[in-house]
């Protein structure tokens, strides 16, 4: 694992420094005012220098709690799931009953 510091206001700047050559794929955990986004950043041993990348962020799985109403949801959802399974099993009970 590499850390770097990361500072800026909507830009995030840092510097890192590769073990060895070749095409890496760079996590990147940026953490401002509490909340955290991630990334990952495609990075050629072979680019030496300053490197500017705009990538598009995204909240890790989790990162934020669910509210109620998702977990009503959740609940509603396997109640449907589970309702259409016992329907199935139902029919195909029904169904080799009278030889379908």
């Amino acid at each position: 694992m590499v850390e770097a510091p990361l500072t800026g206001t909507g830009e995030f700047r840092g510097d890192i420094a590769l073990p060895s050559a070749g095409l890496w794929f760079v996590y990147t955990e940026l953490r401002s005012e509490g909340r955290v986004a991630e990334a990952w950043v495609p990075v050629d041993f072979a680019d030496r220098g300053v490197r500017s990348e705009r990538r598009s962020l995204y909240l890790p799985a989790g990162a934020e709690p669910a509210a109620t109403g998702q977990y009503l949801a959740g609940a509603a959802l396997l109640l449907v799931g589970a309702a259409l399974v016992a329907w199935a099993a139902r029919v195909v009970r029904r169904a080799s009953y009278y030889g379908d």
